[in-house]
């Protein structure tokens, strides 16, 4: 498979689509929805290399929509949804992909205020419990602000 740069493509087609839509922050996860089951659609096992796909077409939704300047809460809690979905369509662990999604919500720690991370934690923690503590553990790991470093240095597992 030829490398595809999944951030960028993917920040790309969500920010192209947002100026369009009465519910951008729903187009873009199911454009998220769409990348990723592409991309995933014959895997039987991931491998770093399809784990890093899925963390960067979250990071890629979420820098598009902070770009055009949307509050990043209730989009990050519609990737976790949509992972679940996704893995139900692809046929792989939901808690797996809900974890690579938490990598590139984390992501975002570059960019928002310790307070906005904080809301986006409790939102996911609502809804999924214990997801939201697992969003901080990655956050507080996570090296800063060279984030595509990390993709390289430290495969996700």
């Amino acid at each position: 498979m030829e490398w595809i740069n999944v951030n960028q493509l993917t920040k790309e087609m969500v920010s192209a689509r947002l100026t369009e839509l009465t519910d951008p922050v729903d187009a873009a996860v199911d454009i998220l929805e769409k990348t990723v089951v592409v991309a995933l659609k014959d895997v039987s096992k991931l491998s770093s290399g399809h784990r890093q796909i899925v963390v960067a077409a979250c990071k890629g939704t979420l820098t598009a929509l902070l770009l055009k300047e949307y509050d990043l809460v209730s989009p990050s809690l519609k990737i976790v949804h949509a992972m679940i979905r996704i893995a139900n369509t692809i046929q792989q662990d939901p808690s797996e992909l809900t974890t690579l999604s938490l990598h590139g919500i984390a992501d975002m720690k570059r960019f928002l205020t310790s307070d906005k991370m904080a809301s986006i934690r409790n939102a996911i923690n609502q809804e999924f419990m214990g997801a939201g503590d697992m969003l901080q553990k990655i956050v507080e790991a996570a090296p800063s602000p060279d984030s595509d470093r990390m993709m390289q240095d430290a495969p996700i597992s």
